[in-house]
This record gives structure tokens, sequence and C-alpha cells, in this order.
């Protein structure tokens, strides 16, 4: 039997992963079922059940790959930037532009993961672990802005990673409610409230 490549395996998955993301935004997490999602992609059970044992374990895979592909964005753009202003503005760019795109974009399936945790112990375990991944990312960017004499050292860097996911997690749901929201006059009064923390030296460069 010939033997099936990498790439083939891979894109099988991101096909189940794509048809399961199609469910989940008609139905919801709760409601969406694994003969939907089979429908959905177009494959056997058996070949579903080969990558995943379950709905949990594609819930908790679709949402690594998020937070995987946003950690990954972060790690880019901070190589490309040496001001912590101006990272910390192109950042809050990059993310709130996720909410402007939302009907296209998979930080709307957030907000189904943030109701499967009320029912999933699995999913809320899964979902606290994401928090703290981008609260520790978030952290250490003001820990270094702060080892650089750039952002006041009094801030507390975990409570300041738990506020900027409060930013983004709140006017998602907003922008769920509400698609009228303005999104960029949101991130305005964010990017002047943000500069509130900073102080000399201007011109510090990101580690």
């Amino acid at each position: 039997m010939p033997k099936v490549s990498q790439a083939h395996l891979d894109a099988r998955r991101q096909q189940i992963l794509d048809a399961a993301a199609a469910c989940f935004y008609r139905k919801g997490f709760h409601l969406s079922t694994m003969q939907d999602i089979c429908k959905e992609a177009d494959l056997s059970p058996g070949a579903v059940y080969r990558y995943f044992a379950s709905k949990d374990d594609i819930i908790k895979a679709i949402s690594e790959e998020n937070r995987n592909n946003s950690i990954r964005m972060i790690g880019q753009m901070r190589q490309g930037v040496e001001n912590y202003r101006v990272f910390l503005d192109q950042l809050v760019d990059a993310f709130f532009r996720m909410i402007d795109e939302f009907d296209q974009h998979p930080a709307k399936l957030n907000i189904e993961i943030w109701a499967e945790t009320f029912r999933n112990e699995r999913v809320r375990t899964m979902q606290s672990e994401t928090f703290k991944a981008y609260e520790q990312v978030f952290g250490g960017f003001l820990r270094d802005g702060q080892k650089a004499g750039y952002f006041q050292p009094d801030i507390d860097p975990d409570s300041f990673g738990r506020i900027l996911i409060s930013f983004f997690d709140g006017l998602l749901v907003q922008k769920a409610v509400d698609p009228t929201v303005d999104v960029w006059a949101y991130v305005e009064t964010i990017k002047k409230i943000t500069s509130s923390i900073h102080c000399e030296p201007e011109h510090a460069t990101v580690a």
C-alpha cells in the first residue's frame, strides 16, 4: 500500500477542522454533532475519527490552532519593530482588525468556546490554558519594557496581560451583539489608555 504523505494527512486534518468550524458557526458547539461534521467535510465517520476521537478533540484543536497562530503573529511582529510604543500600537491594530473582520475571522468562534466552558470541564481547562498563554506573552512584553525603563515599574505584568485580553474579548462580545460598534474608535481609546503606562526613554527598543 502506498505511504500517505504528511502533507496529505495535514490537509485532511485541516479539512475536518474547517468543516467543524463551519458547523459551529451555524449551530454552535453544543448542537453540532460529529455526524454534522462528517457530512460537512464529505468524509466517512471512520476518516474523521482517525484524526479526532471526539468533538471535544476538534474544539481543542481549533482553539490551539487559533492561539498558536496569534502567538506566532505576535512573535513575528516583535522581531520587526524596535520601538516599544510602536509595537504596542501595531499589536492593538492587528488584534482588533480581527474583530472588524468579525464575520470572516476565526475569533468569532471564541464566543462559542466560552459558552461551552459552562457545560464542559475539558473545554474550560483548555480555555484557561489559552488565557494563561496570552497572559504570559503580554505580561512578558511589559516586563521587558519595564527592564528597559520604558514602562512604569509599578504595573503588575500579569494584570496587564489580563487587561489586554479583556479589551479584546469584551469588544468581541459587543461586536457580536451589535455589528455597528465602531472598532477603530475603540482602538484609538485603548491606545490613549495604554500610552499612560509609558515613561522615558521615548525611544527604548524592543529586545
